[in-house]
């Protein structure tokens, strides 16, 4: 009886295989970006991959776990909600150009300083 089944297994793989017999894999949907930060006179970019998480990103494994949670919108990423920020105006912008699991992502938003943008993004623009 086992020999039936275990035949009956393979059998059942191998219909499953290419005609050629070789394994194709499917590869994820691509998630590449370039970040970046500008304000008080200077510009800092990053690249982040995810899947496996890479790039020149100093957070790229928290920062891809942070678009997974938010479903690859950043204006739905939590930051840090509770960090108590200064209020003086020294503004950034954030921005972000790339594919998200295979879509466009396009970002652009200004805040009034870098703990604000770390509040609301954290810890996508933290490099």
């Amino acid at each position: 009886m086992r020999t039936l089944v275990v035949t009956a297994l393979l059998t059942g793989m191998a219909a499953a295989l290419p005609a050629d017999g070789a394994t194709k894999a499917i590869a994820a949907p691509e998630t590449f970006l370039v970040l970046g930060v500008s304000g008080d006179g200077h510009s800092q970019f990053v690249t982040l991959h995810c899947d496996p998480a890479s790039g020149t990103h100093p957070h790229a494994e928290a920062s891809c776990g942070t678009l997974l949670a938010a479903g690859g919108d950043i204006n739905k990423v939590i930051g840090q909600p509770d960090t108590l920020c200064p209020d003086i105006y020294d503004p950034v912008t954030a921005t972000a150009s790339g594919r998200y699991q295979g879509a466009q992502l396009i970002f652009h938003r200004t805040y009034p300083n870098h703990c604000q943008l770390d509040t609301k993004t954290a810890p996508l623009f933290q490099f």
